[in-house]
């Protein structure tokens, strides 16, 4: 709806509309690329290559999770959009919740749980390896 203004013509009110819009859509990209940045500080690495790990980089990020001194590792399903889900990595540290990332982490329609490690601090070589701190 156009803003009635007296003794104005028409190609102010489209001006006006035209900055009101504009301005709207600034204000939504900054919005959205704060939730994005906010979705980052939750240590995601998104696997949006293949969908699914394969067992390489699933002892690749496991050692990563080790160098960064991490006490678990989630592999999560992402299936917001059913067309299009994916598999990424949560690495969960010593000052984080566990049972809070767990249950964040499990929501129906939204997450869901694939494989939970413990990285005990050491690195993984082989899938033999790897089986062995998985505990979910």
């Amino acid at each position: 709806m156009l803003i009635k203004l007296k003794n104005k013509n028409i190609y102010t009110q489209y001006l006006i509309l035209f900055f009101v819009v504009y301005f709207g859509v600034l204000i939504s990209g900054s919005v959205n690329a704060m939730a994005a940045n906010a979705m980052n500080v939750r240590n995601h690495h998104q696997n949006r290559d293949d969908s699914v790990y394969t067992i390489k980089q699933l002892i690749k990020a496991y050692n990563t999770g080790v160098d960064k001194g991490a006490t678990h590792m989630l592999v999560v399903w992402d299936k917001w959009d059913f067309e299009d889900s994916y598999q990424f990595i949560v690495f969960i540290y010593p000052n984080d919740d566990l049972s809070a990332e767990l249950s964040y982490y499990n929501t129906p329609g939204y997450y869901s749980l694939s494989a939970v490690y413990d990285i005990g601090g050491k690195h993984v070589s082989d899938v033999k390896d790897l089986q062995e701190r998985l505990i979910h």
